[in-house]
């Protein structure tokens, strides 16, 4: 048969239990909305960069169907060049923006579930050690 003094810590540690499962519960939900937050923002970014891509290209290429004999080609030369290169430098910057939201994500999740982790700690570690101590 169980004291009743064993009852009774079953009972707060249960208690304690529980509270730090809504906790982690509460935790995981907000870091999923900082995660679909982050989310959106890439797809943002993406998309921003496919309709100023598609843009460019656009007026390219209508340039280049006006294009009629062997010097108008040549003069394409030029403008093709200089469209890959803004493609390419446009795709580094929005690739280091992209890693820049990931990161700030990253570490606002982090920073969740470190306090969560902390917290545990102090409900169950420290009462824990203290009895030991004892």
């Amino acid at each position: 048969m169980v004291s009743v003094e064993g009852k009774a810590m079953f009972e707060q540690f249960n208690t304690k239990l529980i509270e730090a499962s809504k906790q982690f519960a509460d935790a995981s939900f907000k870091a999923h909305g900082l995660a679909m937050e982050g989310f959106e923002k890439v797809v943002g970014i993406q998309i921003a960069a496919l309709e100023e891509r598609v843009n460019a290209n656009a007026v390219f290429f209508g340039k280049a169907t006006e294009a009629r004999g062997l010097e108008a080609a040549k003069s394409l030369l030029p403008e093709s060049i200089a469209l890959t290169r803004e493609a390419t430098e446009a795709t580094i910057a929005r690739s280091q923006e992209v890693i820049g939201v990931v990161t700030k994500t990253n570490e606002a999740i982090t920073a969740l579930f470190k306090g969560q982790i902390e917290a545990a700690n102090e409900a169950f570690v420290k009462p824990a050690a203290k009895k030991a101590a004892k």
